[in-house]
């Protein structure tokens, strides 16, 4: 018998370094992808708009004002 429960995945913690880099260029109102391509090509991180979106929905959730430089504020 076989287990067809969906397994959740675990994603990796993304490092505080990370983090503050895409902070600071969120704040300067860069959007997501460009952030994610300076990252790759500039400092050899990769991290995908996706994630990044996903850091600005958990710093809305506590709080935090990342959202208000979005580019599309739904």
């Amino acid at each position: 018998m076989t287990d067809n429960r969906r397994r959740e995945k675990v994603k990796p913690k993304i490092p505080e370094e990370v983090l503050c880099i895409a902070n600071d260029l969120i704040e300067k109102d860069w959007s997501l992808e460009q952030i994610s391509g300076w990252l790759a090509a500039e400092k050899n991180m990769r991290i995908s708009h996706e994630r990044i979106y996903q850091h600005i929905a958990r710093d809305r959730k506590q709080g935090g004002n990342l959202h208000l430089h979005l580019r599309c504020r739904k």
